[in-house]
């Protein structure tokens, strides 16, 4: 009786397809595509148009799948790039701001045609994600277009000025686009904020430093030591709810380290040594809720950067009255 081993083997497909088979599978996922970003996705089969992406992977198209659904996605968003760079700058964030909704909403449905080409193909083939790909072009074709980067960043800035001079803004369209930014900053399957940095933090901080310098120098000239601390105390709360409302929590600790530098560590000695209505004259006068604030926005300075040290100048000017005071008490004596 014969021993021969049996062995199981791999499925493979019936028949090879060729290239002009390949081709007009794609055709089909192609023309899809297309309806997907018209917005008419309702009427499709997508388990039909799933298994269509499937069996070109396993028939070793997958080269010619990813390769086509790239072209396909950047004819598109270079299309709607054209439109959003021709908006009006009142209308260039609520424009913006469709197009990156839509395009989200458009990618998952994509994305989940092309699941198993994910999987396999691109993880073997190490390439982007589909999704991920889709945000690259989304950047490269629209929201840094020639005509839509530097007009982004203008706005944005802007918006944030007028807030900060007393106007009623957008925080749900800021929080979007900056939200936008942060998604956009995909490196090979791995998100990084750096697209949110470069395109607007840094800028944003640069401006934040020059706008409370300035204002900082300004109001201090005009206002008493009690008055301008007030004022710092403020802004410092108008920050904290701007990072609440629509910035990203990255950003905090070098936007307040900012606001404490230009409003409270720059001015401490000479807040401190104000004539008339600096630390010695609240102590003369007993402005126990003004040294309150004065030592808590130090204090907050002080904890938030070790190598500064602003309370110093507090101590420095009790000591002063202090002695000051045990002088005269000497002489009366």
């Amino acid at each position: 009786m014969s021993s021969k081993k049996k062995s199981i083997k791999p499925f493979r497909p019936k028949a090879q397809w060729d290239a002009q088979k390949a081709e007009s599978i794609w055709r089909a996922l192609r023309s899809a595509i297309k309806e997907i970003h018209k917005e008419r996705a309702s009427a499709l089969s997508f388990e039909e148009l799933y298994r269509n992406a499937y069996n070109l992977v396993l028939q070793k198209h997958g080269d010619m799948l990813y390769r086509g659904v790239s072209e396909q996605v950047k004819l598109h968003l270079r299309s709607v790039g054209e439109t959003v760079a021709q908006s009006s700058d009142d209308n260039l964030l609520q424009t913006l701001n469709q197009a990156w909704d839509k395009h989200t909403n458009t990618m998952v449905m994509i994305h989940d045609i092309l699941m198993y080409m994910d999987r396999t193909y691109v993880k073997q083939q190490k390439k982007d994600h589909v999704y991920n790909l889709g945000l690259k072009i989304f950047l490269s074709e629209i929201a840094r277009h020639p005509q839509v980067k530097d007009r982004l960043l203008e706005l944005l800035l802007h918006k944030i000025e007028r807030e900060r001079a007393g106007e009623v803004i957008d925080h749900s369209l800021l929080k979007n686009i900056l939200a936008m930014l942060v998604a956009l900053g995909v490196n090979f399957n791995a998100h990084t904020r750096e697209v949110y940095q470069q395109d607007f933090e840094k800028h944003f901080l640069q401006a934040t430093a020059q706008f409370y310098l300035s204002e900082s120098q300004d109001y201090i000239v005009k206002n008493t030591c009690p008055d301008y601390l007030m004022k710092a105390e403020q802004r410092l709360k108008e920050e904290e709810e701007r990072l609440a409302r629509y910035l990203d929590s990255s950003t905090e600790s070098k936007l307040i380290s900012i606001v404490q530098k230009e409003l409270i560590s720059d001015k401490a000695k000479v807040l401190v040594d104000m004539e008339n209505s600096g630390c010695i004259a609240m102590f003369k006068d007993e402005k126990l809720d003004d040294l309150k604030r004065m030592y808590s926005l130090f204090k907050g300075v002080d904890q938030r950067n070790q190598s500064v040290n602003t309370l110093k100048y507090i101590q420095g000017a009790l000591s002063e009255y202090a002695y000051a005071k045990g002088q005269r008490l000497d002489i009366l004596q």
